[in-house]
């Protein structure tokens, strides 16, 4: 029934890691035609870019993962890469950095996690210990966390910061997992455990302002209730969904329209985010009813981008708000066009869906780490989806960082991860079964 076919070769190998050196090859010229400074960003990266790729490939290619997920994870670094090469890195080190352990940590996964024999310790004693560490995450966040841009959602390290709601969201991700392959608990009681651990990640991310990070956690745990148990749990969670719609929109009425007696600080945090929220719906809405304000300048600014851009990209010079992060899809339709958006968005479309494909096929899909690599490719799916989505005007925009394009620190270190985890659960087999049920 699982016809396992390994096709690996040498050849197969070689021709891989010369599509990426012609893919770099390609990105530093355009980079080139955007100017001086964007190619020397770029060739800065050059010889990283390739240790980088060829090692993850080699390591796929040894220890027979699927290397079809590896090269879109890399065509997608190395566009970002050329992105951020083309607006100005602000720490080219920095970036280096990240990008070097993130990549260490997917390899490691891939190396090592074939060796340890704690799956089972995970589907039986996960749930507590990654809920207790969860917890502990969250109140650290609550009590240490350094607000910027109105968010409370760092922790001083240091010199640096640390990203601690990324971090509780990847924790939130492990929790659901351990708890949907715990075979000797009952569905009710999964489904109980993890709408409770749900409520309490989002009710402490919407408490500090994180809107973003709380309605990705909200989908993901809605679509592995629909995945991994029966449709009646799902039932339920669509008509929670509706009623906490109603709760959420009064809540915001309250909070907008009783601010005056609120009173403390925290209650202004959360005044400020409820206008935020209102704020951004209407720029989706009605976006003459902020007109002149700075999330219309921003949105003005990327429809400017995207128009110039057109099919190929051209080097007009449109200024691009927070290029680096939250409009960086902006920054590439307006440097290489709508067919650059298109292969993009096929690549991560590609990616999760050949993800989805290989966890489902395997023997055992019920198994702690099926479902986590099905969890992080939603993850990483619907995170792309509500950025593009935001950024071009679909919908409010969140804030969330685009996975493998955007710069970034604990974000892209954690995703560097969390696709080294997709290579480690994957296997390179011919696939017969298309779902998980």
């Amino acid at each position: 029934m699982y016809a396992v076919q390994n096709q690996f070769s040498y050849w197969t190998l070689v021709k891989k890691i010369g599509f990426t050196i012609i893919l770099q090859l390609l990105l530093a010229v355009i980079c080139l035609l955007k100017g001086e400074t964007a190619y020397a960003n770029f060739m800065s990266f050059f010889t990283f870019l390739f240790i980088a790729s060829t090692s993850l490939l080699v390591t796929c290619v040894i220890k027979e993962k699927d290397d079809k997920l590896a090269m879109m994870a890399i065509v997608l670094q190395d566009i970002g890469i050329a992105l951020q090469a083309i607006v100005g890195m602000e720490d080219s080190h920095r970036t280096m950095i990240v990008m070097a352990i993130g990549l260490a940590a997917a390899i490691l996964f891939v190396m090592i996690m074939q060796r340890l024999t704690l799956m089972s310790w995970f589907n039986v004693h996960g749930a507590k210990f990654f809920g207790t560490i969860l917890i502990l995450a969250m109140m650290v966040m609550l009590v240490f966390g350094q607000a910027a841009n109105g968010v409370a959602a760092w922790i001083a390290v240091g010199d640096g910061t640390i990203q601690i709601t990324e971090i509780i969201k990847f924790l939130c991700l492990i929790f659901f997992s351990c708890v949907l392959s715990n075979q000797k608990q009952s569905e009710l009681h999964k489904f109980i455990a993890c709408l409770m651990m749900m409520l309490m990640t989002v009710g402490a991310l919407f408490w500090i302002g994180e809107l973003g990070t709380a309605m990705l956690v909200i989908l993901v745990y809605i679509l592995a209730v629909y995945l991994f148990l029966d449709w009646k749990y799902t039932k339920m969670n669509i008509f929670g969904l509706g009623a906490g719609i109603l709760l959420g929109a009064l809540g915001l009425f309250v909070i907008i329209h009783f601010q005056g007696w609120l009173g403390s600080h925290q209650m202004t945090t959360l005044v400020e985010s409820a206008n935020r929220v209102i704020h951004r719906i209407l720029l989706v809405f009605n976006p003459q009813a902020l007109a002149g304000t700075d999330l219309d300048y921003q949105l003005n600014q990327a429809r400017k981008a995207m128009v110039t851009g057109g099919l190929l990209g051209n080097n007009q010079s449109v200024y691009i708000p927070v290029a680096q992060s939250d409009f960086i899809f902006i920054v590439l339709l307006a440097n290489m066009g709508v067919l650059a958006g298109i292969i993009v968005i096929a690549l991560f479309a590609g990616m999760v869906s050949l993800g989805l494909q290989q966890v489902s096929s395997q023997h055992h899909p019920g198994q702690f780490r099926q479902i986590l690599s099905v969890l992080f490719l939603i993850e990483i799916g619907l995170r792309a989806f509500i950025m593009i989505a935001g950024t071009i005007g679909m919908m409010p925009m969140t804030g969330l960082a685009m996975p493998l394009l955007a710069s970034g620190g604990t974000a892209a270190l954690l995703t560097y991860s969390a696709i080294g985890y997709i290579l480690f659960a994957s296997e390179y087999r011919k696939i017969r079964r298309r779902w998980f049920r």
